[in-house]
C-alpha cells in the first residue's frame, strides 16, 4: 500500500512506517519522514463493524469534513479508494489518551453543542430496542452466562425521553480521546452518530470500555466529578436513570467480543455484571 500511495502522489517516498496499537476495527500506521510531517494512514475494513459500532468510512469522512479546524478531531488531508478499501490520511496530533473521565466529558460538551452534519445514523434511549440488541448479542455466548445475563436485564423501562439530538462521536473511550496541553481531541470517528447525549457519556463512563483500553473502572466519586464537568445536571439525570439499561447493554456487548474471540474484554465482562449487581438489577 506503501508504494501505491506514493504512486498516487499522497505521501512521499521514503517514509517510515510504524502501526499503531489498538485499531480493533480499521489498521492504523503513523507515517514520517522524510522532510514532511508525520501523518496517520488508516485503512477501512468493512469487516471491522461489530453489533454496536458500525465501521463507516464515509461517515467518518463526514464528521471530520463538519469538525474542520477544530481542535476537537484530527484534519482529514485526504481520503482515496485503494485496491484494499477506503484509506484516510490524517494529522498526526499529540497528546496520551485521556483517562481522566472529567476531560473527556468537558470535551464531549463542547461536541455536542456543535450542530450534527446530516445523513449520520440516529441512536435514541428505547429499553426495546436495548432488550433486542442484547438478546441478539449474548446468542453466541455460553449458557450458563446467557442466563445470568438474561437474569440481570433490567426489570424497570423508563419512559422514552424527548431529548435534543446531539452530534455524537459513538465511541469516546480513553484510547479515542487524546489529551494535550489541557486539551482533548478525539480520533477515530468511523461511528458518528445524532441522537441523545446520553450515548456518549455511557461510552466513556463504561467499566468494560475503560477496561477495553486500559484504563480502571471508576469509582462513584470520580463518575459524580465526570457528571459535574459535562455540566449539564438534566443529562447527568438521565444518564442515572438509564444507568441500569447501558450497562446491562455493555455487559451483553463484551459477551458478544468474548465469544467473537476478544478474550480481553473478560475483565470487562466481569466489572459491568458487578455494576449491574451494585445498581440493584
Amino acid at each position: 500500500m506503501n508504494d501505491w500511495l506514493v504512486r498516487e502522489g499522497h505521501l512521499s517516498p521514503g517514509a517510515a512506517w510504524s502501526r499503531l496499537a489498538g485499531g480493533r476495527s480499521n489498521h492504523v500506521w503513523r507515517v514520517s519522514g522524510p522532510g514532511a510531517p508525520s501523518r496517520i494512514v488508516k485503512l477501512h475494513r468493512p469487516a471491522g463493524a461489530t453489533p454496536l459500532y458500525p465501521n463507516d468510512a464515509a461517515a467518518e469522512i463526514a464528521a471530520l469534513r463538519h469538525l474542520s479546524g477544530r481542535s476537537l478531531a484530527p484534519a482529514l488531508l485526504a481520503h482515496v479508494s485503494s485496491p484494499w478499501g477506503t484509506v484516510l490520511i490524517l494529522e498526526a496530533l499529540p497528546g496520551e489518551p485521556a483517562t481522566d473521565p472529567a476531560e473527556v466529558l468537558r470535551a464531549l460538551r463542547v461536541l455536542h453543542d456543535i450542530p450534527a452534519p446530516e445523513g449520520l445514523r440516529a441512536l435514541c434511549l428505547d429499553a426495546g430496542r436495548f432488550a433486542q440488541e442484547g438478546h441478539d448479542m449474548m446468542r453466541a455466548a455460553p449458557g450458563d452466562l446467557v442466563r445470568r445475563l438474561a437474569r440481570g436485564r433490567p426489570a424497570h423501562r423508563p419512559p422514552a425521553r424527548a431529548a435534543e439530538s446531539v452530534f455524537l462521536h459513538g465511541d469516546p473511550v480513553p484510547a479515542n480521546a487524546l489529551v494535550h496541553a489541557g486539551c482533548v481531541s478525539f480520533v477515530d470517528w468511523q461511528c458518528p452518530a445524532h441522537g441523545d447525549p446520553v450515548f456518549d457519556i455511557a461510552c466513556a463512563l463504561s467499566p468494560s470500555m475503560r477496561l477495553s483500553c486500559g484504563a480502571p473502572p471508576l469509582d462513584e466519586a470520580h463518575l459524580a466529578d465526570a457528571l459535574a464537568a459535562y455540566g449539564r445536571p438534566g443529562i447527568a439525570e438521565a444518564y442515572r436513570l438509564w444507568r441500569p439499561w447501558l450497562t446491562w447493554r455493555f455487559a451483553c456487548y463484551a459477551a458478544w467480543r468474548i465469544a467473537d474471540g476478544s478474550g480481553d474484554y473478560a475483565a470487562g465482562l466481569a466489572a459491568e455484571l458487578s455494576l449491574l449487581e451494585d445498581l440493584g438489577q
